[in-house]
């Protein structure tokens, strides 16, 4: 009986070990991004098959992906690899890639006896998250530079007045 829980123990005790090493992995995976380019991230829980981070690196002056690393599997063995197939490709490209994915990721709707459609959630890969984040970090600078450059025409036409 001792053994038992002396065993659950190491197990529960190697399990924290080896999450710490993968917490690590994805902070130098973001330290090595940092600073070239707006990066996105997403992620797709696992819970029969692995799941994944991903980790996109845009460049705003060639509007294109220059990095990009990810981390897919079930165990807390995985690292990341930098994958190769989606830099140098535009966002659009990537989007479209990225709606690809989920349509294979996302079962189809069973439609049930009466007709109607079993609705089911849908769930949103990784990439697609990704990206989205990008977009999303892309109009809020576009919203503040539109906002600094209402202020400054309210000062000019302020100062004109008086």
């Amino acid at each position: 009986m001792t053994y038992v829980v002396v065993l659950i123990f190491v197990g529960i005790c190697l399990q924290g070990l080896l999450t710490f090493y993968q917490v690590k992995s994805y902070q130098n995976a973001m330290r090595s991004l940092k600073g070239k380019g707006l990066l996105g991230v997403g992620y797709r829980r696992g819970v029969l098959r692995g799941g994944q981070i991903l980790i996109l690196s845009y460049d705003r002056n060639s509007r294109t992906i220059n990095n990009c690393k990810t981390m897919r599997g079930i165990t807390s063995f995985e690292r990341f690899k930098t994958a190769d197939d989606y830099i140098g490709l535009s966002l659009n490209e990537i989007k479209k890639l990225a709606i690809l994915e989920d349509q294979k990721l996302n079962k189809p709707q069973k439609t049930r006896k009466d007709g109607s459609k079993k609705v089911a959630p849908q769930k949103r890969g990784a990439l697609l998250q990704a990206v989205e984040a990008i977009e999303t970090h892309m109009k809020k600078e576009q919203r503040q530079k539109l906002h600094e450059k209402r202020r400054e025409q309210q000062v000019l036409a302020g100062m004109a007045v008086e």
